[in-house]
């Protein structure tokens, strides 16, 4: 039978997918901070590493060290993912009084909420002092305060082409070729 595998890529995979364009999003949103004026950008770094997030962090390094930035170390902050999780690390990391830097961006929206919330509560305004980008652009960035800056990821869009290949699998047969797919996301540009 055939099958399309979405948000998944496997290196020997007989299968085609369609994938989030991780990497260049994530460079997308350090390329738009470092147009803002940041110099300083730090990394919301999921303790769970999953590889979606590997492919954003390589887009932040790429971003910065483009712009003649070598990332700095301390200014990665290893976070759970979860809201309270992350909420709760940062609150710690926060009382041994870090060096920050200007701006984050975080791995998915929900680290970076629970980072904010964190922050704000320490005295820290977002985005006076420090502004966040999330990823995923869950409903909640639209309500949360500040609104949450987010790159949205288009599900329905991966849905559609996925639903596609998978007509050509059955009109056409089986392929020769197997194919992956990136489908590319947009910053949404708010208030953190």
């Amino acid at each position: 039978a055939p099958l399309v595998v979405l948000d998944a890529w496997f290196e020997k995979t007989v299968f085609d997918s369609v994938l989030i364009n991780n990497m260049d999003s994530a460079k997308e949103a350090a390329e738009y901070l470092l147009s803002c004026g940041h110099r300083k950008i730090g990394y919301l770094k999921s303790k769970i590493r999953i590889r979606n997030f590997r492919y954003r962090r390589q887009g932040w390094m790429m971003a910065l060290r483009e712009a003649g930035i070598e990332p700095d170390p301390a200014f990665v902050f290893p976070l759970t993912p979860t809201v309270e999780g992350a909420h709760q690390d940062m609150r710690g990391l926060l009382e041994g009084s870090p060096p920050l830097p200007t701006a984050f961006f975080a791995d998915n929206d929900i680290i970076a909420l629970g980072a904010v919330n964190a922050l704000s509560e320490c005295g820290v305004a977002i985005p006076k002092d420090v502004s966040v980008i999330g990823f995923d652009d869950l409903p909640f960035c639209r309500i949360s305060t500040p609104m949450l800056t987010s790159i949205r990821v288009d599900k329905e869009k991966m849905g559609r082409v996925a639903v596609r290949r998978l007509v050509e699998h059955i009109n056409d047969g089986s392929p020769d070729v197997r194919i992956k797919i990136e489908i590319c996301n947009t910053l949404m540009k708010r208030d953190s």
